[in-house]
């Protein structure tokens, strides 16, 4: 069920009504305010003008009884005296009035009121309270709000308001999901007249001999006759009946309306709901054999529906005051009741079981065809199979709590740590802090970053370095001295959530009883997938049997995890299923989550499975579904190992796929493992042991570098911001024909090129924007005819031109394929050449832009800041010693120098180089060099390695290019126009080959000039890239381009790789901090993996869309939405899914707000 749909339906509007009628039931008064307002009309009825503050009821001095009663102010002695359950008798000589609390000074009695006029109205009262109560409850439904002003409505009249727009908008949701049509939608509205009097026929139930009652909050309309006197039942025509607890219900005839009532009110269970509806002496006088008739109403219904609301909560409160004359009544019992009584529950009871019907109605409405099709016991097992994964889902939410994210675990330790006590706990979620950094550019300028934070954030994220700390303070709270700044500080560091957690969790996760809930979810989750696939015949009957038979413990079946290769974590959901003794031949494959929807797969044998995985890995959507099945520690590998050159489509060979089988003792056992195990790696890669074991400093400077990133990506994201070349082609080609259709005159609708698809002559189909992009090959279109009519007729080349354009033939399809669209009209446009348009772009954007200097300011900061970060995190792993990061560290800081270029040398010299092969740049790879021990060390630096060594020795060169996944990335570092000759190179170091000496680095020049040459050749090479695919007829893969604005994208030479390929999501572990924000994000898509996708549309919704959770609200606020919807979900879902469920799946972490801005 999408949000979209439930958007669309009419359910947002259904849920702020619904939440309006809450909001104005929760105002009434408690019990006290009422009880005080009932003693001070009886005061005034007994003593006018005496205050009953000034009313004590105290022991005279220096008396002594064995049995008191009540004393104290007169409020508080008419509580005691109905927590007795008996009014008090007094003795002049041993009680008196006094003004005074607890005063036994004869100056102080009270003469304005006598003991016994006391004793006298506390015995009326307590007989009569139910009559006072009822009053003052009826006294407050017609007052007003005062805080609506002076033009309020009286309270009962806003109630009758809010229940006929809550009304209003059940039938609009009913009409949406097609419950009534249109036309009978408008009948309804105009006989009911919401607001005013009305015409309907009213539901009256007695029995023979005796009064009938009408049933005011129950009305029937008949949609096509008129209405009469009374209704006689009959097979007449359509009629629709409304009731509190059923909504609107739609009856061919009103025969059938009165059957089905007939039938509710002899069956037990629909009879009982029924009875809860009525008044409690209703209920104690409802004839048991009732009769039913329909009598002509006009009348303000809503009005009615919220007098007979007040009446039943009236009458229900005087049966529950009742109780107080009984001595061994319980008080706080009694209280209870009465409170609940006096907020007139049963309406927003029955108006949320009324949401829960419509919401059952719309999921079904929306069950796909196949579901819909299967027959009503496979729709029923189905909604169990259903039923039962979410009751395992919260099962495993429940052994879990607390450790399923990094962010539960530092909420919990964060809480104990600064609350008082066990009896009073400070939220760390609703406390804010407020930090501030400042970064000194190089230029003289400074970044300020502001971030306001919750304080479990900022234990989250941690502290800087001692040399650039941040400043830090705790937002409106009282004085808590563990939250002064340097406190906080040394808090965070001391208690160090992040470096803890992945060992606490792991041996949560190691716990018998959560690999038996994740085996149980596991099973749910499949038996619900395979039975599906079944409804839709995506399995045969023979592999259906195979996994059941399997799931039930048959040892004659096995199934097992998919690796991509021995050197990977198996996939985490991928699993196939095959018989021990014939594991070559047939097997069936699982693939949870598959974007095509089809999640059941079946072959012959292994052999049809991997070539099945080959084309998976051939197709972009699947791609990503099987790079989002991998942990991240290996997505880059993955992705250079199999994307390869980067004109070359994915490919890798079918044996590199293992299927590996471990024996089980019990069915799903491999599988709980493996998801345990890829869990266990994907946490280490947001946090790896050897950053957990890194010094504080050096933890705090990776958390500062992270910062600065952040500051200068947001303070440069407009300045170093580039559209893509193909993004800026499909708005060109967009704006170009909406322009082209306007004067031709033609009323065409807007259509997106890149969902036009088109086929011409000899050529592969392609978009309409790849079209425009390559123009040439429609101009270059040149056929046999052509070809001989050249031959043939001499001279014949002077119109080629306009006969080529007359005889080429081409088809359009796609979504967004429009009538007009022709031959004709590419004819004319087809010299639009976005890549002219483009170059003019990029010399205004970067070039000759005024704000160029600052952009190069940026560019080099940001370059500086990702040289940083990657050779921090390789002196944390070691892979680099404390020695070569400060000389690397001295050269990356001056690279703002103002060297001049001397020109190209043929070896790189001390100092920074670019880096080169065949003489070839290899864009943002440079080279840094030292004279030390009376030698030349040089260490090559190229961002966004596989294995995260982006600085490595020259002398490993050789050794680090026989590795594929190097010289892939290497490649897509060079420009296009010369990639021919470094793959050329690169080639010879492959593993097949002889062993080949260093290649020889020449043709580089010295980095200077303030980094200023860098960012125009960054420029110049994305300039010379677009060109090169534009005019030449080599066929490549297009290469899209922009400036990385993502924090989690990877700052290597600002472009991103080909399609196909991914930025270096490795990144996100070694540049440590970011995996912070990875973790949130990774985190919610763990809470949610693990949710029947069927229920959490309608969670996401009511939780996001209706009780505004996500907002900027107070904790308290927070858990009273999410309270107040939990049991509506329980209700729509069949399953007690509970506050902590609920706030864990659909509460989103509170987003860090910050702001930067340049100074100076």
């Amino acid at each position: 069920m999408e949000v979209r749909n439930l958007e669309e339906a009419g359910f947002t509007g259904l849920g702020e009504a619904l939440a309006a009628l809450s909001n104005h039931l929760k105002g009434m008064p408690v019990f006290d305010f009422i009880l005080r307002a009932c003693l001070k009309r009886a005061l005034d009825e007994f003593a006018p003008g005496v205050d009953e503050r000034l009313v004590h009821i105290n022991v005279r001095g220096n008396v002594k009884l064995k049995q008191m009663e009540p004393v104290g102010g007169l409020f508080q002695v008419l509580n005691d005296c109905l927590q007795r359950g008996r009014a008090p008798t007094y003795d002049a000589q041993y009680y008196a009035i006094y003004d005074r609390s607890l005063s036994t000074d004869d100056r102080d009695i009270y003469s304005a009121v006598s003991l016994a006029a006391v004793e006298k109205l506390l015995l009326h009262l307590f007989r009569t309270l139910p009559d006072y109560y009822v009053a003052a409850l009826q006294e407050y439904w017609a007052g007003k709000d005062e805080s609506y002003g002076r033009f309020s409505l009286s309270r009962k009249m806003t109630l009758s308001e809010l229940q006929a727009s809550l009304f209003l908008h059940e039938l609009e949701v009913l009409f949406n999901e097609g419950g009534i049509s249109r036309a009978e939608l408008q009948r309804i509205r105009y006989m009911v007249q919401a607001g005013s009097r009305g015409e309907w026929y009213g539901v009256f139930i007695g029995s023979r001999g005796d009064a009938y009652s009408e049933q005011r909050s129950m009305f029937a309309i008949p949609l096509e006759a008129p209405v009469m006197n009374e209704l006689v039942p009959r097979a007449d025509t359509a009629i629709v009946l409304y009731s509190p607890t059923h909504g609107v219900e739609k009856f061919s005839s009103s025969a059938e309306l009165h059957q089905t009532l007939e039938q509710r009110l002899m069956s037990g269970d629909s009879r009982e709901v029924f009875l809860q509806s009525l008044a409690i002496n209703e209920r104690e006088n409802f004839p048991p054999l009732p009769e039913f008739r329909y009598l002509k109403v006009e009348a303000d219904l809503f009005a009615r529906v919220s007098d007979n609301g007040i009446e039943k909560s009236c009458g229900d409160v005087v049966k529950q005051l009742a109780r107080f004359a009984d001595p061994d009544s319980d008080f706080a019992s009694v209280v209870a009741s009465v409170t609940s009584a006096q907020a007139l529950p049963d309406i927003l009871g029955q108006a949320k079981a009324r949401q829960v019907a419509l919401l059952r109605r719309a999921q079904k409405n929306r069950w796909p065809a196949w579901l819909k099709n299967a027959g009503s016991t496979n729709q029923e097992i189905y909604e169990a199979l259903q039923q039962r994964l979410l009751e395992s889902e919260v099962q495993y939410h429940e052994v879990t709590k607390g450790f399923a994210s990094l962010k539960d675990f530092a909420k919990n330790e964060v809480e104990e740590f600064i609350s008082p006590g066990k009896d009073v706990r400070i939220d760390p979620d609703s406390v804010f802090v407020n930090v501030r950094h400042l970064l000194k550019v190089t230029n003289g300028q400074q970044i300020e970053t502001r971030e306001r934070k919750t304080l479990t954030q900022a234990f989250m994220y941690g502290v800087h370095d001692q040399e650039g700390q941040y400043e830090i303070a705790v937002e409106n709270q009282p004085y808590n001295p563990k939250l002064t700044p340097s406190n906080l500080i040394n808090s965070i560091i001391s208690l160090n959530v992040r470096n803890r957690y992945n060992d606490v969790r792991q041996a949560v996760y190691s716990r018998r009883e959560v690999l038996e809930a994740l085996r149980d979810l596991e099973g749910k989750r499949t038996a619900l997938s395979i039975f599906s696939a079944v409804l839709q015949k995506h399995l045969t009957p023979s592999a259906n049997d195979m996994v059941n038979r399997y799931n039930l413990g048959d040892l004659s079946f096995m199934s097992g995890e998919i690796k991509l290769g021995r050197q990977y974590q198996a996939f985490k959901d991928l699993r196939y299923f095959t018989r021990k003794l014939d594991r070559e031949g047939f097997i069936v494959l699982y693939a949870p989550g598959f974007p095509s929807g089809q999640e059941w797969f079946e072959f012959l044998a292994p052999k049809q499975l991997r070539n099945k995985l080959l084309e998976w890995v051939q197709d972009n959507e699947s791609w990503e579904y099987l790079k989002s099945q991998a942990v991240l520690s290996d997505v880059t590998r993955m992705v250079a190992e199999v994307t390869g050159d980067s004109w070359a489509p994915r490919w890798i060979g079918q044996s590199s796929f293992e299927f590996p089988f471990t024996t089980e003792d019990y069915p799903l056992e491999n599988a709980v493992k493996n998801i345990l195990s890829w869990e266990a790696k994907q946490i280490e890669a947001y946090t790896p042991q050897w950053f957990r074991k890194a010094s504080l400093e050096e933890q705090g400077l990776s958390v500062r570098l992270h910062t600065e990133f952040k500051a200068i990506q947001n303070v440069a994201k407009d300045d170093l911001k580039i559209v893509p070349f193909k993004e800026f082609s499909r708005d060109l080609v967009m704006k170009t024909f909406t322009r082209y259709w306007e004067l031709k005159g033609l009323k065409v609708p807007v259509f997106d090129p890149n969902y036009v698809m088109v086929k011409i002559h000899n050529v592969p189909e392609m978009t309409l924007t790849n079209l425009f992009i390559q123009w040439q090959i429609w101009r270059s279109d040149v056929t046999i005819f052509e070809k001989i009519v050249s031959a043939v007729v001499p001279g014949v080349s002077i119109a080629i031109n306009e006969l080529r354009d007359y005889l080429r033939t081409a088809t359009f399809s796609g979504s967004g394929a429009v009538r007009a669209l022709n031959v004709q009209a590419i004819n004319d446009l087809i010299d639009l050449k976005p890549g002219e348009h483009y170059e003019v772009y990029l010399e205004k954007q970067f070039i000759s832009n005024p704000r160029r200097v600052l952009k190069e300011v940026f560019y080099r900061e940001l370059k500086q800041n990702e040289m940083l970060t990657a050779a921090l995190a390789q002196k944390i792993r070691r892979t680099i010693s404390n020695e070569d990061f400060n000389w690397l560290k001295t050269l990356i800081e001056g690279l703002d120098s103002s060297i001049r270029w001397g020109g190209y040398t043929s070896v790189p010299n001390v100092g920074v180089y670019h880096f080169t092969l065949e003489g070839k740049r290899i864009h943002g790879a440079y080279v840094l060099s030292r004279q030390f021990n009376g030698r030349l060390q040089s260490v090559v630096y190229v961002p966004g390695t596989h294995d995260g060594n982006d600085f490595f020795p020259v002398e490993q060169l050789s050794a680090r290019l026989k590795s594929s996944a190097f010289r892939s990335h290497v490649l897509r570092m060079v420009s296009l126009e010369d990639q021919k000759a470094v793959n050329k190179l690169t080639s010879k170091y492959d593993f097949g080959g002889a062993p080949e000496a260093p290649p020889r680095l020449y043709n580089a020049y010295k980095v200077g000039n303030e980094f200023k040459d860098e960012y125009e050749a960054m420029i110049k090479r994305f300039r010379a890239d677009v060109d090169y695919q534009t005019t030449s007829t080599w066929e490549a893969v297009w290469v899209d381009a922009k400036i990385l604005i993502g924090i989690a994208l990877d700052v290597v030479s600002l472009f991103v790789p080909p399609v196909g390929a991914v930025v270096s999501v490795l990144r996100i572990a070694y540049t440590i901090v970011e995996g912070i924000s990875a973790s949130l994000d990774g985190d919610k898509a763990v809470a949610n993996a693990y949710f029947a996708s069927a229920w959490r549309a309608a969670i996401m919704f009511y939780i996001g869309n209706i009780a505004g959770v996500g907002n900027s609200v107070s904790a308290i606020g927070l858990l009273s939405r999410v309270n107040d919807y939990a049991g509506l979900l329980s209700a729509v879902t069949g399953v007690p899914v509970g506050i902590s469920y609920v706030s864990a799946v659909a509460v989103p972490p509170h987003r860090v707000e910050s702001t930067t801005r340049l100074i100076g």
